[in-house]
């Protein structure tokens, strides 16, 4: 009787330990939610999102909630209600991913996108992207290979009208190491560098204020001295469809023999 009871005990003990040792390193989940495409946002907007979906989920952003099951029907029922409750969004595009984290002793964690959120101008009215398109590359060949058949004047100044036209981007070995890229834009790039980066309203206003300020600056070099053809041309492209559309086109044909 007394070595049945040992031997018992004995067993139990090992049940009991082996149960402990799993219960050490179960699987936690955690929950983020990250802002990972944006554009011409306002900072305002970003910070109100982010802490309404980090409410939402549990964190401040820095600390976060270890739960032993799986919450993704809960997570989500949280931020559909923050998706829900800010419709009048200023900024043209924001998208936000609400992400498990898997996390196990001993294994990476595993992260998952388990859902999406968008806001935004961009959600309900036409966005496109400027963007000059020339033959930038097929110009300078041209006037190199046409080189020896100019003087030198003549060569020089069909050289200047190209960089204005058509600007000239060269990269070259930098004495200490790496890379210097010099760049000239052209006159057609000058007034719209910075505006060329974001997506603007796809409008009659927008498009026929860019098509009259680039038929004036064509205007202004039309009698440049030029010994190739150039042709410079505006397109637009779709802010989620990328379909890219010719809006305008100007070609400067050679004035020198």
């Amino acid at each position: 009787m007394t070595l049945a009871a040992v031997l018992c005990c004995g067993a139990t003990t090992t049940v009991f330990t082996s149960c402990s040792a799993e219960e050490e390193t179960p699987t936690t989940y955690r929950y983020e939610v990250k802002l990972v495409e944006y554009a011409r946002y306002y900072t305002d907007e970003t910070n109100q999102l982010q802490t309404a979906f980090n409410n939402a989920i549990g964190t401040d952003g820095t600390v976060y909630t270890y739960h032993k099951d799986n919450q993704d029907s809960q997570m989500k029922s949280a931020c559909d209600g923050v998706k829900k409750r800010y419709t009048d969004i200023k900024s043209v595009y924001l998208k936000y991913e609400l992400v498990r984290i898997a996390s196990a002793v001993g294994s990476q964690d595993v992260s998952t996108v388990i859902a999406n959120y968008e806001f935004g101008q961009a959600l309900t009215n036409p966005y496109v992207y400027y963007a000059f398109v020339t033959n930038r590359d097929e110009a300078y060949a041209a006037l190199e290979a046409k080189k020896a058949t100019l003087d030198e004047e003549t060569y020089q100044a069909s050289l200047t009208t190209l960089r204005k036209l058509v600007s000239k981007h060269e990269a070259t070995n930098s004495p200490t190491g790496g890379t210097i890229i010099h760049s000239v834009t052209s006159v057609f790039e000058t007034p719209y560098q910075e505006e060329f980066t974001k997506p603007w309203l796809d409008d009659e206003t927008s498009t026929q204020g860019l098509i009259t300020n680039c038929n004036q600056i064509a205007d202004e070099h039309v009698n440049d001295v030029l010994a190739v053809e150039v042709t410079v041309a505006v397109t637009k492209t779709g802010f989620f469809d990328k379909k890219v559309t010719e809006i305008w086109k100007r070609t400067f044909p050679a004035n020198v023999e």
